[in-house]
């Protein structure tokens, strides 16, 4: 496990190693632009790499769970979630544009996203800062995803002001 081992530092790279399984708060508040994940990690808990500088994220196939605030305040590009994923906490991926703007939706650098199929638990807020013009992809239908898929839509919406769209290029969400 790794648990705020790091934090408030100035990493600018990190390689997690083999062994870990578990990463909570351990780079919350650095510089980190690039990370590689060498180990079998199932979940990323709470804050693992919240207020960097991360243009992308890649969720490897072992990680089942992305705990709330995960990636949270990072001026995030491009998110690849990997097919292990099967839920997705609290604001994991909110105020995408930079930890240190007020206004976030007028900084929002994401364009695209594809939740797998595994997905089956969406929390609040997730991409809550996330402008019209973000596309999120997933592998099911409109009538699968909104069976299937327990996907908070309160007034947290887990998606923001994103586009839902389904294997078939409809919208979920009007």
């Amino acid at each position: 496990e790794l648990i705020g081992t790091f934090v408030g530092n100035s990493l600018k790279q990190v390689i997690v190693p083999e062994g870990i399984t578990y990463l909570d708060t351990a780079f919350f508040i650095n510089k980190i632009e690039k990370y590689i994940i060498k180990a079998n990690i199932n979940e990323i808990g709470m804050s693992a790499f919240m207020n960097n500088e991360l243009k992308e994220v890649i969720i490897p196939d072992s990680v089942e769970i992305i705990e709330n605030t995960a990636f949270a305040g990072n001026p995030i590009e491009k998110i690849t979630i990997g097919s292990g994923v099967t839920e997705i906490k609290s604001l994991a991926f909110s105020n995408n544009g930079a930890a240190h703007i007020s206004n976030y939706r007028a900084q929002n650098f994401l364009k695209e996203v594809f939740i797998p199929n595994n997905v089956t638990n969406i929390e609040l807020g997730v991409f809550m800062t996330a402008t019209p013009d973000v596309i999120i992809r997933t592998e099911r239908t409109k009538e699968d995803f909104l069976t299937n898929v327990t996907a908070h839509k309160g007034s947290y919406r887990w998606y923001g002001d994103a586009q839902v769209i389904d294997c078939n290029g409809e919208k979920i969400y009007d």
